[in-house]
C-alpha cells in the first residue's frame, strides 16, 4: 500500500535525504510531502510532486519528524516480571509519546535461567505490539564485589550463552561490569564468548571505574557504553572511532541531569545518546520530550538534543540504516506533530505534541 503525507509544514530530522540521488539538496521551506511505499520512504518532494496513494494523510501544516528511539529500558531492573497486559498497555502509552523504537534489557536480576524466560516474554510480546523491540540480554559477570568466579564464568560462557544463543531471543549481549580492574580476563573471555555466538556487545559502565570500562569498550568493539558519564574528549573520540555510541541516562539512579552537561558541539561531533532508563516493572518518566528538554537545559542545541533520541540512539541499538532520521530506503516510522515547530515541545515538555505516529508506513496511533 502506497501512503503520501502531505501539507507537512516542517521536515525535522538530524538528516534528511530526499532522493536515491547522493548530492541532492535539503527540502526548501515550502510545505512538502513523502511518498511511502513498502514501508519504507520513497521520495521527500515538494507538495503536488505525487500523483495518487492509497492512503492520504494531510499533516495540516504541522512538522513530521522520525520516531523517537529509546536506547535504554529495562523489562523488570527493581521488582517483579510485568504481566504481558501490563507491558502493551505501557508501550501503547510510550507510542502515544511518540516512541517507535525500544530497547528492553533482560537481567532475570543476576539469574540467567530467568533471564532467558524474561527474553522469552518480549518473544511474545512482539506480536501484540507494532513498537520495534530491541532485545538485550544483560549479565552479570562479577560479584557485587567485584569478583567473577570460575563458576560463575564457567557457566556463562558453556550454558547461558550457547542457550540464547540456540533460542534465538536476544539481539545483543549486555555486560554489567561494576569493576573491571579485578576481573579484566574473565569479563573479556565471556564478552568474546558472546561475540563469538553471533551478539552484538554493549557495556553498563561504573561511576567508579569509567576509564577502565572505556578502554575494555574499544578492546571488544562494543556496540555502545550506557551509563556513561563526563567522558573526556579523548574517552569520547576512542569510542567515535570504532563506531561504539555512548549512552547517557540522566533519569537513572542519581538522576543528575549534570552529566549531560558537554561541551557545546560534542554532543553531535561524538555521536552521544540518551536513554530514558525506563522499568516496565515499576513505571517511569514515558515523554522523551522530557529528556530533550532536559539536554536543552544543559546547553545542548535543539539539533544535538533531538539527535540523541533520535538518529544517535539508532546507532545504539545498531539500527541507523533502518531508523532514526528522515531519508529515502529507511523506514517509514514518522511523527506527525500538531504544530510547524518541534522546537515548542522543549518550552512545555509536560504536553504531548504528537497527533500521528507511523510505523512501516502504517498508522498505529491516533491522538485526536
Amino acid at each position: 500500500m502506497d501512503t503520501l503525507i502531505t501539507n507537512i509544514g516542517h521536515l525535522f530530522s538530524a538528516h534528511i535525504q530526499v532522493s536515491s540521488e547522493p548530492h541532492t539538496e535539503a527540502p526548501s521551506a515550502a510545505p512538502q510531502e513523502i511518498l511511502i511505499q513498502a514501508g519504507r520512504i520513497r521520495s521527500v518532494l515538494p507538495v503536488g510532486s505525487h500523483d495518487g496513494a492509497d492512503l492520504v494523510i494531510d499533516a495540516e501544516g504541522g512538522a513530521v519528524m522520525p520516531g523517537f528511539v529509546d536506547a535504554h529500558a529495562h523489562l523488570c531492573e527493581h521488582g517483579e516480571m510485568p504481566e504481558l497486559g501490563v507491558l502493551e498497555a505501557c508501550l501503547r502509552h510510550r507510542l502515544a509519546q511518540g516512541i517507535t523504537t525500544t530497547e528492553i534489557k533482560a537481567s532475570g536480576a543476576g539469574d540467567p535461567e530467568r533471564g532467558v524466560d524474561e527474553l522469552r516474554l518480549l518473544h511474545e510480546l512482539r506480536d501484540r505490539t507494532p513498537v520495534r523491540l530491541v532485545s538485550t540480554f544483560t549479565a552479570e559477570i562479577v560479584d557485587c564485589e567485584g569478583r567473577a568466579t570460575g563458576e560463575r564464568v564457567a557457566r556463562m560462557i558453556g550454558e547461558t550463552i550457547p542457550r540464547l544463543r540456540r533460542a534465538k531471543l536476544a539481539h545483543f549481549f549486555d555486560a554489567r561490569v561494576p569493576d573491571c580492574r579485578s576481573a579484566q580476563h574473565e569479563i573479556r573471555s565471556v564478552l568474546r564468548a558472546a561475540r563469538g555466538a553471533g551478539f552484538r556487545l554493549k557495556l553498563h559502565l561504573a561511576e567508579q571505574d569509567q576509564a577502565e570500562a572505556i578502554r575494555l569498550a574499544v578492546g571488544v568493539e562494543a556496540c555502545s557504553v550506557d551509563h556513561a558519564r563526563m567522558l573526556s574528549s579523548g574517552e569520547l573520540k576512542s569510542l567515535r572511532r570504532i563506531g561504539t555510541t555512548p549512552v547517557l541516562l540522566p533519569l537513572a539512579d542519581d538522576g543528575c541531569s549534570h552529566h549531560l552537561e558537554y561541551p557545546d558541539g560534542e554532543q553531535e561531533q561524538h555521536g552521544i545518546a540518551i536513554g530514558s532508563d525506563y522499568d516496565f516493572s515499576r513505571g517511569g518518566i514515558e515523554s522523551p520530550w522530557v529528556l530533550e528538554s532536559m539536554a536543552v537545559c544543559a546547553g545542548w542545541s535543539f539539533d544535538a538534543a533531538m539527535a540523541a533520541v533520535t538518529s544517535h540512539a539508532a546507532s545504539a541499538l545498531d539500527l541507523d540504516a533502518d531508523v532514526g532520521t528522515v531519508e529515502v530506503g529507511k523506514m517509514a516510522d514518522l511523527l506527525v506533530l500538531e504544530g510547524p515547530e518541534p522546537r515548542e515541545a522543549t518550552w512545555r515538555a509536560g504536553r504531548n505534541p504528537v497527533r500521528m505516529v507511523l510505523i512501516n508506513g502504517r498508522v498505529v496511533s491516533e491522538c485526536r
